[in-house]
C-alpha cells in the first residue's frame, strides 16, 4: 500500500517547484542580459569601423550619436546587473558577431556608393535584434516582480526604435 503524502510535503514540493521555476527564469534573464551587453560593447567597438566608411554625412551623425548613446546602454544595463548583485559579464552572441564579421569584409572589400546602404542594412538588422532582445529581458524583469529594471529596459528598447526608424530613413534614401 502506497503512503499518502501530507499536506506539508505537497507544500515543500510545490515551494521546491516555484523556487526551481524562479531560479530558472532568472538563469535566462541573467543570459539574456549577457548576450545583449556582449552586442552593445561590439558596436562600441564596431561603430567607430562603421563611421571611417560611411559616405553620408548624415549617416555619420548617426552613428556617432548612436556610438554615444550605447555608452549609456552599457551603464543601464550595469545598473540591471547590480541590482541583480552579479558583475556585469558579457555572453558572446554568435548571430550578432556573424553579422558583424561579414559587415566588415563587405567594408573592407567593397568601398562604393552602396557602402552606406549596405551598413544601414547591418545596423537595422542589429538594432531589431536588440529590439526583440530588450522587449524580451522587460517582460522577464517584470516577471521577476523588478519593475525599475523592466522601465529600464522597455526605455532602451523604445531608444532602439527610435533609431531604427531614423536609420531606415537613411537607407531608403540610398536605395
Amino acid at each position: 500500500m502506497m503512503a499518502q503524502k501530507s499536506n506539508s510535503d505537497e507544500s515543500r514540493y510545490t515551494a521546491g517547484s516555484t523556487e526551481r521555476i524562479a531560479a530558472d527564469q532568472n538563469k535566462v534573464f541573467v543570459t539574456g542580459l549577457r548576450n545583449v551587453l556582449w552586442i552593445e560593447k561590439a558596436l562600441l567597438h564596431f561603430i567607430p569601423k562603421m563611421m571611417d566608411f560611411a559616405s553620408s554625412a548624415e549617416f555619420k551623425d548617426a552613428l556617432h550619436a548612436h556610438h554615444r548613446h550605447i555608452k549609456g546602454h552599457l551603464i543601464s544595463l550595469e545598473s540591471v546587473f547590480k541590482t541583480l548583485r552579479i558583475h556585469p559579464e558579457s555572453l558572446k552572441e554568435t548571430g550578432i558577431e556573424t553579422v558583424l564579421t561579414e559587415s566588415e569584409q563587405r567594408m573592407k572589400n567593397n568601398r562604393n556608393t552602396a557602402q552606406d546602404a549596405q551598413l544601414a542594412e547591418t545596423l537595422l538588422q542589429i538594432t531589431k535584434h536588440k529590439q526583440d532582445a530588450y522587449m524580451a529581458l522587460s517582460e522577464q524583469a517584470e516577471a521577476l516582480q523588478m519593475s525599475d529594471s523592466a522601465r529600464l529596459l522597455l526605455e532602451l528598447n523604445a531608444y532602439e526604435k527610435t533609431y531604427a526608424d531614423r536609420i531606415n530613413q537613411m537607407h531608403l534614401k540610398t536605395v
